[in-house]
Order: C-alpha cells, then sequence, then structure tokens
C-alpha cells in the first residue's frame, strides 16, 4: 500500500503542475500591480499558480522522504481502509458538482452559485449522522458565509468583478 500511496501522490503531484504550467501563462500575462500603485487583477492569480506549484512539490518530497524511512505520511491509527466504491462514488459526484458550478456561474451568477456549489458539497461530503436540522443550518451558514467572505474580498478589496 506505501508503493500505491506514493504513486497516487506521484499523479497529483504532476497533475497539479501541470495544471500550474497550463494557467501560468495566462495567470503571468494579467498586471500585478494597479495604476494607483496597489494590487490588480494579476497578483491573486499569479501568487495561487506558484504557492500551488510549490506547494505540490513539497508534499511530494514529504512523501517520499516517509516512504524512504518506512513510515506512513498520514497516521491511520488503526483505521479501515476506504471502500473503493465509496471513494469513487465521492469523487464523481464531486466532479459533477464541479462541472454545475462552473455551468451555474456562467447562468445564475458567482454568488448564488457558489452559495448552491458549498451547500450541495456540505450535503454530499457529510456524514448522514450529521445531517440533523442543526447540521445543516450549519452547512447553509458556511455556504453564505464563505460565498459572501469570497465576493467581498475579490470585489471590494482586489476589485476583481466577479459576475
Amino acid at each position: 500500500m506505501p508503493t500505491m500511496r506514493l504513486a497516487a501522490g506521484a499523479a497529483v503531484s504532476l497533475l497539479l503542475l501541470a495544471l500550474c504550467a497550463l494557467l501560468a501563462g495566462p495567470s503571468f500575462e494579467l498586471p500585478g500591480a494597479a495604476p494607483d500603485g496597489g494590487i490588480g487583477a494579476g497578483a491573486l492569480p499569479r501568487f495561487v499558480v506558484v504557492a500551488v506549484a510549490v506547494l505540490a512539490v513539497a508534499v511530494f518530497v514529504q512523501q517520499v522522504m516517509a516512504a524512504r524511512a518506512g513510515r506512513a505520511v498520514h497516521a491511520d491509527d488503526g483505521a479501515d481502509e476506504a471502500d473503493p466504491r465509496r471513494v469513487l462514488g465521492l469523487g464523481a459526484g464531486v466532479l459533477v458538482l464541479l462541472a454545475g458550478y462552473a455551468y451555474g456561474w456562467t447562468v445564475a451568477g458567482f454568488l448564488p452559485a457558489t452559495i448552491a456549489f458549498i451547500l450541495a458539497l456540505g450535503l454530499l461530503l457529510v456524514p448522514a449522522e450529521s445531517r440533523t436540522p442543526r447540521g445543516l443550518l450549519v452547512i447553509a451558514a458556511t455556504a453564505v458565509l464563505f460565498s459572501l467572505g469570497v465576493w467581498g474580498l475579490f470585489v471590494h478589496i482586489l476589485a476583481v468583478p466577479l459576475r
């Protein structure tokens, strides 16, 4: 199993690095500084691309060093292995939600699409025993507050319009 985890870590790291390479060109073409000397629209995409690339390499190096030392990167504490059908189901569900989010953003705009996406993602990922009225209220409040926070950050602080 350690070899499988190392191979999965390598695949994820390569996928992230390829995505960073694909997005590096457009992100570095955006102006990084605003005319008034503040942060421009390109500063955040540049930071995200560089940060993801650095973290992808750092996590993979950590996994390699842990594999050489003969220890697991994340201790399981005796937990059972995940059911592959559940993992595939959740993975497919998240991909469908991401596709719906991308489409919903173009139709409804950033704020409604993001609230709906985070709400649906919370309902998908939260265990059944946590889907109480209070748990659902926490998921809904998190979706609304997080979406409003991100929207406010981009629109009012970074002056990047989110449509």
